[in-house]
């Protein structure tokens, strides 16, 4: 593993981030019981984990605030046997896996914000660099101009870009990090150009820090989702086409500063559903939203779980992907407490528990969850509030 070198020109690495929200943009396959897990001790700081798989060896990134750890772990029969870590400063951003010919590393991008997202997109990346929107390679890339939010993390589909912008302070709730929202959203070509542009009225924002990209509707087309705020009737899903027409809605909470995670976007086989928790720092239920005559629809609800923690900046706490290869997704979402990773299923109309992971000594983790198959094994992992890495892995 080569030494931090910020002059490297990285390539791409498909690892356990998906651009697209929680949702297993890679679906993992390899399936079976998870064993007992496995842990290591890493920097107590850290608060997100990423994992990418390169010449059959699985690395690990474990980011703090202002660094981030890379490691590289082998296979030996059943055991995971871990390699020296790496630090790389990193800025404060989320860290992002790249190749060169040197080996593994992780990228360095021009001018990147602190606390913003970078996604793989085409054959370079799409990232945040001040007030614009970056396409390209590190060495060659364009410019989008835009009032951005400060923390926007990017999405795409792989054939458009979606930022939040024109930052306000209008809803005093701060759920997660500070009291800037998003109130509107570019729609950015792959070009460099802007497909569309959205500016909410006062008194609404968006509440978080991105957009999620997928089909809703069923027409094969895919559209935006975004939740949306307000002081007084707290938090709704909104649909939009990719010209920035809303498409459909979902009925609010009822009251002021009630938040709305949203999830991810599913393509179930009853038709696509949106999955959200609502207040998830107050009870937490999973919800199933469905498109239907124009409006979103609760076609399922579960408690009690907590897919986010306040003030965090953290907002993929969930994964939703066929973990046990089964032939059925799962939505792996962390208990109340958090120590507790819960695999929940759809089926007719309701969620149904069918397995748990639980972290050592019933640690309580605040992190990212990040899930990659491995050598015809899934394995998934959290970091604890303590910097304790835990990965459980599935026996084929």
């Amino acid at each position: 593993m080569p030494l931090p070198d910020t002059d490297v020109i990285y390539s791409p690495i498909a690892s356990s981030q998906s651009p697209l929200g929680n949702l297993a943009e890679r679906p993992v396959t390899g399936g079976g019981p998870f064993g007992a897990p496995t842990s290591f001790a890493a920097d107590p700081a850290s608060v997100r984990i990423d994992l990418a798989v390169v010449d059959d060896d699985l690395y690990i990134s474990v980011g703090t605030p202002q660094d981030a750890s890379l490691l590289r772990a082998t296979l030996s029969g059943a055991q995971i046997e871990f390699g020296d870590p790496v630090t790389w400063p990193t800025g404060g951003n989320d860290p992002v896996f790249g190749r060169s010919d040197a080996g593994v590393g992780l990228v360095n991008l021009p001018d990147r914000t602190a606390q913003t997202g970078a996604v793989p997109f085409k054959d370079g990346w799409a990232w945040v660099a001040d007030d614009l929107v970056a396409i390209g390679e590190p060495d060659n890339y364009s410019e989008t101009p835009l009032d951005l939010l400060g923390d926007t993390l990017l999405a795409t589909n792989g054939d458009v870009v979606v930022a939040l912008t024109n930052p306000v302070r209008r809803l005093n709730h701060g759920i997660v990090g500070d009291g800037i929202e998003g109130a509107g959203f570019a729609v950015i070509n792959d070009d460099g150009t802007v497909r569309a542009q959205v500016v909410l009225d006062a008194p609404d924002v968006i509440e978080g820090r991105s957009a999620m990209l997928g089909d809703v509707t069923g027409n094969g087309e895919a559209e935006i989702v975004v939740t949306l705020s307000n002081a007084e009737v707290g938090a709704w899903v909104a649909v939009y086409d990719l010209d920035g027409t809303l498409v459909a809605r979902s009925t609010a909470i009822g009251l002021g500063n009630r938040w709305r995670h949203q999830i991810a976007i599913v393509p179930d086989s009853a038709g696509p559903v949106i999955l959200d928790v609502v207040t998830p720092h107050i009870g937490g239920t999973l919800e199933a939203l469905r498109f239907v005559q124009g409006r979103l629809e609760p076609v399922a609800t579960i408690g009690q779980y907590s897919t986010h923690t306040i003030n965090s900046r953290i907002l993929d706490g969930a994964y939703i992907g066929d973990v046990n290869g089964d032939g059925e997704w799962e939505a792996l979402v962390p208990n109340q407490p958090r120590n507790r990773l819960v695999a929940l299923s759809l089926r007719d109309g309701e969620f149904v528990e069918k397995f748990s992971l639980e972290t050592p000594d019933k640690s309580r983790s605040e992190s990212n969850i990040a899930v990659i198959d491995w050598q015809d094994r899934t394995v998934v992992a959290v970091v604890s509030v303590d910097g304790v890495v835990t990965l459980w892995m599935t026996n084929p």
